[in-house]
Protein backbone atom coordinates (compact mmCIF):
# COMPACT_ATOMS: atom_id res chain seq x y z
CA UNK A 1 0.00 0.00 0.00
CA UNK A 2 1.22 3.54 -0.80
CA UNK A 3 1.74 6.33 0.98
CA UNK A 4 0.39 9.49 -0.09
CA UNK A 5 0.89 12.99 1.50
CA UNK A 6 -2.24 14.67 2.67
CA UNK A 7 -4.05 16.58 -0.23
CA UNK A 8 -5.03 20.10 -0.48
CA UNK A 9 -8.87 20.06 -0.09
CA UNK A 10 -9.46 21.80 -3.32
CA UNK A 11 -8.35 18.63 -4.87
CA UNK A 12 -10.14 16.27 -2.54
CA UNK A 13 -12.78 15.85 -6.63
CA UNK A 14 -9.94 14.98 -8.16
CA UNK A 15 -8.60 12.30 -6.08
CA UNK A 16 -11.84 10.85 -5.33
CA UNK A 17 -13.11 10.45 -8.56
CA UNK A 18 -9.49 9.68 -10.42
CA UNK A 19 -7.25 8.27 -7.33
CA UNK A 20 -4.28 9.22 -6.51
CA UNK A 21 -2.06 7.66 -9.62
CA UNK A 22 -4.47 8.80 -12.34
CA UNK A 23 -4.99 12.45 -10.68
CA UNK A 24 -1.04 12.83 -10.36
CA UNK A 25 -1.25 11.95 -14.17
CA UNK A 26 -4.22 14.50 -14.88
CA UNK A 27 -2.15 17.25 -13.28
CA UNK A 28 1.01 16.60 -15.07
CA UNK A 29 -1.26 16.87 -18.26
CA UNK A 30 -3.09 19.31 -17.77
CA UNK A 31 -2.21 21.66 -14.70
CA UNK A 32 -3.23 24.74 -15.86
CA UNK A 33 -5.31 24.22 -18.69
CA UNK A 34 -8.79 26.14 -19.28
CA UNK A 35 -11.05 23.79 -19.46
CA UNK A 36 -15.22 23.13 -20.44
CA UNK A 37 -16.11 20.70 -17.57
CA UNK A 38 -19.34 18.77 -19.49
CA UNK A 39 -21.21 15.63 -18.77
CA UNK A 40 -21.97 14.49 -21.40
CA UNK A 41 -18.35 13.99 -23.16
CA UNK A 42 -17.98 13.71 -27.15
CA UNK A 43 -14.65 12.26 -27.27
CA UNK A 44 -12.57 15.06 -28.72
CA UNK A 45 -10.91 16.66 -25.65
CA UNK A 46 -7.44 15.80 -24.22
CA UNK A 47 -8.87 15.49 -20.91
CA UNK A 48 -11.50 12.75 -21.80
CA UNK A 49 -8.29 10.84 -24.25
CA UNK A 50 -6.49 10.67 -20.64
CA UNK A 51 -9.15 9.77 -17.97
CA UNK A 52 -11.58 8.35 -20.08
CA UNK A 53 -15.49 9.59 -20.74
CA UNK A 54 -16.75 8.03 -17.41
CA UNK A 55 -14.64 9.57 -15.04
CA UNK A 56 -14.47 13.08 -16.91
CA UNK A 57 -18.67 12.88 -16.47
CA UNK A 58 -18.26 12.28 -13.13
CA UNK A 59 -15.80 14.54 -12.29
CA UNK A 60 -17.27 17.64 -14.29
CA UNK A 61 -20.56 16.79 -11.71
CA UNK A 62 -18.36 17.38 -8.61
CA UNK A 63 -16.87 20.49 -9.53
CA UNK A 64 -19.04 24.05 -9.14
CA UNK A 65 -18.29 25.73 -12.62
CA UNK A 66 -18.87 24.45 -16.42
CA UNK A 67 -15.56 26.17 -17.11
CA UNK A 68 -12.42 26.48 -14.89
CA UNK A 69 -8.47 25.86 -14.72
CA UNK A 70 -7.37 22.29 -13.93
CA UNK A 71 -5.31 22.89 -10.45
CA UNK A 72 -1.49 23.16 -11.01
CA UNK A 73 -0.93 21.98 -7.38
CA UNK A 74 3.36 21.80 -7.08
CA UNK A 75 3.67 21.91 -3.23
CA UNK A 76 1.68 18.86 -2.96
CA UNK A 77 3.37 17.56 -6.59
CA UNK A 78 6.93 17.91 -5.15
CA UNK A 79 5.67 16.15 -2.09
CA UNK A 80 4.47 12.83 -4.11
CA UNK A 81 7.94 13.01 -5.37
CA UNK A 82 9.21 12.75 -2.65
CA UNK A 83 7.51 9.57 -1.52
CA UNK A 84 8.10 8.35 -4.91
CA UNK A 85 11.94 8.70 -4.33
CA UNK A 86 12.33 11.38 -7.03
CA UNK A 87 15.69 13.58 -6.46
CA UNK A 88 15.13 17.28 -7.11
CA UNK A 89 16.71 17.03 -10.37
CA UNK A 90 14.08 14.48 -11.60
CA UNK A 91 11.38 16.49 -10.10
CA UNK A 92 12.34 20.11 -11.83
CA UNK A 93 11.02 19.46 -15.62
CA UNK A 94 8.29 18.02 -13.85
CA UNK A 95 7.17 20.55 -11.68
CA UNK A 96 8.39 23.32 -14.05
CA UNK A 97 10.94 24.79 -11.43
CA UNK A 98 14.20 25.10 -10.54
CA UNK A 99 16.51 23.24 -7.99
CA UNK A 100 16.16 25.80 -5.72
CA UNK A 101 12.68 26.12 -5.95
CA UNK A 102 12.00 22.54 -5.18
CA UNK A 103 14.04 22.42 -2.57
CA UNK A 104 11.92 25.17 -1.12
CA UNK A 105 8.87 23.53 -2.04
CA UNK A 106 10.17 20.61 -0.16
CA UNK A 107 11.54 21.99 2.78
CA UNK A 108 7.84 23.86 3.67
CA UNK A 109 5.76 21.30 5.16
CA UNK A 110 2.38 20.87 3.40
CA UNK A 111 -0.78 22.08 5.32
CA UNK A 112 -2.48 20.02 7.98
CA UNK A 113 -6.07 19.26 6.60
CA UNK A 114 -8.59 20.83 9.81
CA UNK A 115 -11.80 18.30 10.87
CA UNK A 116 -14.71 20.58 11.99
CA UNK A 117 -14.40 20.71 15.81
CA UNK A 118 -17.30 20.62 18.03
CA UNK A 119 -20.34 23.23 17.34
CA UNK A 120 -19.71 26.65 17.23
CA UNK A 121 -21.78 27.54 20.41
CA UNK A 122 -24.59 30.36 20.47
CA UNK A 123 -22.46 32.66 22.90
CA UNK A 124 -25.58 32.55 25.99
CA UNK A 125 -23.24 30.22 28.13
CA UNK A 126 -19.97 32.27 27.17
CA UNK A 127 -18.49 34.25 29.46
CA UNK A 128 -15.76 35.50 27.04
CA UNK A 129 -18.65 36.92 24.60
CA UNK A 130 -18.57 40.56 24.20
CA UNK A 131 -21.93 41.87 25.62
CA UNK A 132 -23.22 45.06 23.76
CA UNK A 133 -26.12 47.08 25.73
CA UNK A 134 -28.23 49.61 24.16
Amino acid sequence: MKVWPPHPAHLDPYIEELGHDLAVRFFEELGGVSLYWTQTPKGRSRAEALIGADRLAALSERLEHQRGRVPRPAHWLAHVYRARGYSIAEMCPKLGRTDTAVARLLASPLPQRRLPSAPISDGQDDDDQMQFRF
